[in-house]
């Protein structure tokens, strides 16, 4: 063994088989004499394949601006039918909703008179009676059925007692 060998190996490093060490003894990297130079990446600038009919890729091409216009165009034509619909349906539902509230309180006012005058009749002193000749007169007992033979006698029974 020599003497450069041995001391390598204490060191826990080889020596490269190219005669080149490594930096400082520690794990660094490989010192090498002829370092390649550094690459360059191609350019995109000049290459016109992807950018779809020649020029700047940065830059739509003619046919890509028409469509885009085209595009816009169709968009605001479009944007102001549906606009035009919506309005339209909107005073439709406007014109239904009144004619709701007009039937509605035709229907209103005409309970609430038939409700005043069936509470006129109710509290109308001269009606037939007093209290159950009242309830009396108010019950159609007309029909025979059993149900109302019992109602028809207690009434009756009332009426007369006061």
């Amino acid at each position: 063994m020599d003497g450069d060998e041995g001391a390598d190996a204490m060191d826990g490093y080889a020596a490269a088989p190219d005669g080149g060490g490594y930096e400082g003894g520690a794990g660094g990297p490989p010192v090498s004499s002829a370092a390649p130079p550094a690459t360059r990446l191609p350019s995109r600038q000049g290459s016109s394949a992807s950018a779809g009919g020649g020029g700047d890729a940065h830059q739509p091409s003619e046919a890509t601006l028409r469509w885009k216009a085209e595009q816009e165009k169709r968009a605001k034509v479009k944007d102001a039918e549906n606009e035009k619909k919506k309005r339209e349906l909107q005073q439709v539902a406007a014109a239904k909703l009144e004619h709701l509230r007009a039937e509605r309180q035709k229907r209103v006012a005409t309970q609430l008179a038939a409700n005043k005058d069936a509470a006129k009749k109710l509290a109308d002193p001269g009606a037939k009676g007093a209290g159950w000749a009242k309830v009396a007169a108010l019950v159609d007992l007309d029909k025979e059925t059993p149900d109302r033979e019992r109602m028809r006698a207690v009434l009756k029974t009332k009426a007369k007692e006061g």
